[in-house]
């Protein structure tokens, strides 16, 4: 299976309009992310989302509750641990009245936004981010679906999609299909086979829906600048 890196031409143009309709035909794969953006959350027992250490406890582990956040980092190419390690030292987790950090990521409201500090990412290149949530919706099937990512098709453009309790990073477009990453690697017996089915590009939106969305996928809308 061929795939192909966006070229600086298009890379500010509908990426996934134009890469549909130059990459698709004959079977051909477009990535919006390097492969080597992909991240599991099963690989962060021992990383904690928290502001402070004595909120450190097994719930708040970028394992056990690390699914958006791990989504966010694939977004930006930065490992996990040093987004959180980053984002710890701004104040940025929210903790319930129980000490716990669940799906309180900022920015979590339409037209919220965000600095990510100054960090490298695994192109080795230097920058800070701003991190902007433009639009959240819900699915209930795959053109609901379709129609946000036609509508958001810039290259600053990138989608979570999932339920109540898991989130998914789109991430790409194989044989007239869009593709989710799933940092959830534990879904497979071998987490090695879940992983090539996400790189691969067999984590279809229909996968999605059959797995996530029996009650519809949210969606949420981020614009990276």
């Amino acid at each position: 299976m061929c795939s192909y890196k966006l070229n600086k031409r298009v890379k500010n143009d509908a990426w996934w309009r134009i890469l549909r309709e130059r990459y698709v035909a004959g079977g051909l794969m477009y990535e919006k992310y390097p492969k080597s953006y992909f991240e599991s959350q099963c690989w962060y027992e021992n990383t904690f989302l928290v502001n402070q250490t004595n909120y450190i406890c097994e719930s708040n582990s970028i394992y056990n509750s690390g699914c958006h956040f791990t989504c966010l980092s694939m977004m930006l190419g930065v490992n996990p641990a040093h987004l959180s390690s980053l984002l710890g030292s701004e104040g940025y987790f929210s903790i319930d009245d129980k000490g716990l950090m669940w799906d309180n990521n900022h920015p979590s409201n339409e037209g919220d936004s965000i600095v990510i500090p100054e960090h490298y990412n695994k192109l080795g290149e230097f920058s800070k981010a701003s991190l902007k949530l433009i639009k959240t919706d819900k699915c209930n099937n795959n053109r609901e679906v379709i129609d946000l990512i036609e509508q958001y098709s810039n290259s600053y453009h990138h989608l979570i999609l999932g339920s109540d309790s898991h989130s998914l990073l789109l991430a790409g477009y194989v044989n007239e299909k869009y593709f989710v990453w799933d940092p959830n690697t534990e879904i497979e017996s071998n987490q090695h086979d879940a992983i090539e089915k996400c790189l691969n590009g067999l984590r279809t939106l229909e996968w999605t829906f059959s797995e996530y969305g029996r009650e519809g996928l949210h969606v949420w809308v981020f614009e990276v600048t």
